[in-house]
């Protein structure tokens, strides 16, 4: 037993360790709708320039912040070789002045396509979008 517990100890350490590189998060702003949006785009650990990479938006749900699962679906599509960027909501986080919980659809839409001028803004990443992926309440958005 305690042989074993060992041998699963070393081998999460070796795995952990240099095995799996985690990919290279860069921070990023834009405007939208006056205001100023913070946002992190993750990136593949082997990027090259020279190949651009087809590119996400992930959201989450309407009171999910950027570094919970959008964070962590951002991470694993980074890890598949796609530039990911995740970004608060007007009313979250580092983005503000803090605004009321609630958005209309229009504002949303646009919201978005904000975001993807970001993504288009990194020289490391394609022109256009691949998809959009969306969680909970914003699914499908």
């Amino acid at each position: 037993m305690l042989k074993n517990l060992a041998l699963a100890a070393a081998t999460a350490v070796a795995l952990g360790s240099s095995a799996f590189a985690a990919p290279r998060v860069e921070r990023v702003t834009f405007a939208s709708h006056g205001e100023q949006i913070v946002g992190d785009l993750y990136l593949p650990e082997d990027l090259d320039p020279a190949r651009p990479r087809p590119a996400l938006v992930v959201t989450g749900a309407w009171m999910t912040i950027k570094e919970q699962m959008p964070a962590r679906y951002a991470r694993e599509m980074a890890d598949r070789g796609f530039a990911a960027l995740t970004f608060d909501k007007f009313y979250a986080r580092l983005t503000g002045p803090k605004q009321e919980l609630w958005l209309d659809n229009v504002t949303q839409f646009d919201f978005y396509d904000r975001a993807a001028l970001v993504k288009a803004a990194s020289d490391a990443v394609a022109a256009h979008f691949s998809a959009t992926l969306g969680g909970a309440g914003e699914a499908g958005q």
